[in-house]
C-alpha cells in the first residue's frame, strides 16, 4: 500500500546491510540477535526474488538500474496488521518500505487456515507489491497514475509474480480475493478492463515493462500489451 501520512519515527539502527541501492535496517528492534535475524530474513527474500523468479528479478534489477537509495525497515503497524507500506522521499532515501516477513505456519498470526497464506499475502508477494511502488518512485513516476491505479498496478505486477510461483492471483486490488477458473481468460479480461493503466505503465517504465512481458506466465497483461501494440522497445520474448 502507498503511505501518505507521517511515519512514526524510530531511531536508526546501528547495524544494517546493503543490496545494491537497497538498505535493510532493523529500526526499532533493540535486541541485536533479532535485528540481525530481521536483516537476514529480508535479504533472503530479496535474493530469492532476484535469483529464482523472473518477475521478482524484473522488479529488483530495475531498482538496481535506477540506483537510488531505498530503505527497508520493520513494519510499524501503521498500514494495519500483516501488511506493509511504501513511501517516497524519506530523509536521504528516494523511497522506503515498511515490511516485516511473517513466519509461515502455525506460529504466524498472518497465515490463514492450516498455516496457508491467502492470495497475495505471502511475504514475498507483499514485498513485490511494495517494491513496485518503489520502482515508480525511483524512476520519477510516483503517483502519476493516481493512487487507485498505482495500487492496481502493484497488484498486477504481484499477480504476474504469484502465477509464476504457482499461486493464485487476486481479482483486483480493491477486492483482494483469489481468482479461480481459467487464468488465460482472466488475463484477457484484466487487460481489456485496465488497458489505459497498462499502456501508461509501459510508456513510463519501459525497462520494467519489457522484463515483465518476458515472464512466461498464463496471466500476463503486460505481455499482451507488448504483443499487440508492438512498441519500439519490444523485440519479443
Amino acid at each position: 500500500m502507498i503511505f501518505l501520512h507521517e511515519h512514526w519515527f524510530e531511531a536508526a539502527a546501528s547495524i544494517q546491510a546493503r543490496m545494491g541501492p537497497i538498505v535493510i535496517r532493523p529500526d526499532g528492534i533493540k535486541d541485536d540477535r533479532l535485528a540481525r535475524q530481521y536483516i537476514a530474513s529480508v535479504l533472503g527474500i530479496l535474493h530469492a526474488l532476484e535469483g529464482a523468479t523472473k518477475a521478482g528479478n524484473a522488479v529488483v534489477t530495475t531498482i538496481r538500474f535506477h540506483n537510488k537509495p531505498t530503505l527497508i525497515f520493520p513494519h510499524d503497524g501503521q498500514g494495519g496488521r500483516c501488511n506493509a507500506w511504501a513511501k517516497r522521499d524519506w530523509g536521504l532515501f528516494t523511497g522506503s518500505v515498511s515490511f516485516t516477513p511473517f513466519v509461515h505456519g502455525d506460529r504466524s498470526g498472518c497465515a490463514g487456515p492450516r498455516g496457508k497464506y491467502r492470495a497475495s499475502t505471502l511475504p514475498h508477494e507483499r514485498l513485490v507489491h511494495e517494491l513496485t511502488h518503489i520502482v515508480r518512485a525511483v524512476s520519477g513516476n510516483w503517483m502519476k497514475l493516481g493512487e487507485d491505479d498505482e495500487e492496481e498496478l502493484a497488484a498486477m505486477v504481484t499477480n504476474i509474480f504469484s502465477v509464476e510461483i504457482n499461486r493464485r492471483p487476486i481479482v483486483d486490488y480493491v477486492h483482494g480475493t483469489a481468482k479461480t477458473g481459467d487464468l488465460a481468460v482472466f488475463s484477457r479480461e484484466y487487460y481489456d478492463e485496465h488497458f489505459e493503466m497498462i499502456e501508461a505503465f509501459c510508456r513510463q517504465n519501459k525497462t520494467l515493462a519489457v522484463k515483465l512481458a518476458r515472464v512466461k506466465t498464463v496471466f500476463n497483461p503486460v505481455f499482451q500489451y507488448m504483443d499487440e501494440e508492438r512498441p519500439p522497445e519490444w523485440s519479443g520474448r
